[in-house]
C-alpha cells in the first residue's frame, strides 16, 4: 500500500513540476515587467504625482542660492575720502546712472552705426580703386534708386 501512495505522489509532484516549468516564461516575463516599470521615472511620475512635485520642490529651493545682501567694507581711507567729498543720496545717484546709462548707450548706438557706415564706405572705395587698377569699369551692382526707369527691377511693365 506504501508503494502504490509513493507512485501517486511521485506522480502528483512529477504533474505539478511540469505545471510549474510551463507557467516559469509567464512568471518571468510578468516579473521582468514589474521591475522595468519599478524604475522607469515616468511610471513612477504617473503613479505618485504630488511626491514627484514635493521632490523637484525640495530639489529646486537647495539648489538655487539664497540671494546675499552685499558686505560693506570700510576703509579707513574711505572713510576719510566719503567725508572730503559733498553727500549725495541715493536717489541722486540712481538719477545719475540712469542718465549716464541712457547717453552711453546712445552714443553706443551712433558710434556703432558711424563705424558700420565707415566700414562701408571704405570698403566701396578699395573695390573701386582695385577694379580701375585691374583697368575694369567698376560694374554697377544693382539700382542706385527705386525710381531709376534703368533699372531690371521694375514693378510694372515698360508700354
Amino acid at each position: 500500500m506504501s508503494t502504490t501512495a509513493t507512485k501517486k505522489q511521485s506522480e502528483a509532484i512529477r504533474q505539478r513540476m511540469q505545471e510549474i516549468r510551463c507557467e516559469m516564461p509567464y512568471h518571468m516575463d510578468a516579473a521582468k515587467s514589474e521591475v522595468k516599470d519599478y524604475f522607469d521615472w515616468k511610471v513612477q511620475l504617473r503613479r505618485h504625482p504630488w511626491l514627484a512635485a514635493s521632490v523637484v520642490a525640495i530639489v529646486a529651493y537647495s539648489v538655487v542660492p539664497a540671494k546675499q545682501r552685499p558686505r560693506q567694507v570700510i576703509h579707513e581711507k574711505a572713510s576719510r575720502l566719503s567725508r572730503a567729498l559733498p553727500f549725495r543720496s541715493q536717489e541722486q545717484h540712481e538719477e545719475e546712472v540712469q542718465k549716464s546709462s541712457f547717453l552711453s548707450g546712445m552714443l553706443g548706438s551712433l558710434l556703432t552705426l558711424a563705424l558700420r557706415s565707415g566700414a562701408t564706405f571704405a570698403t566701396r572705395q578699395i573695390a573701386s580703386q582695385f577694379s580701375q587698377s585691374m583697368g575694369r569699369p567698376r560694374s554697377n551692382s544693382g539700382p542706385t534708386s527705386p525710381y531709376d526707369r534703368s533699372s531690371s527691377f521694375r514693378s510694372e511693365p515698360q508700354r
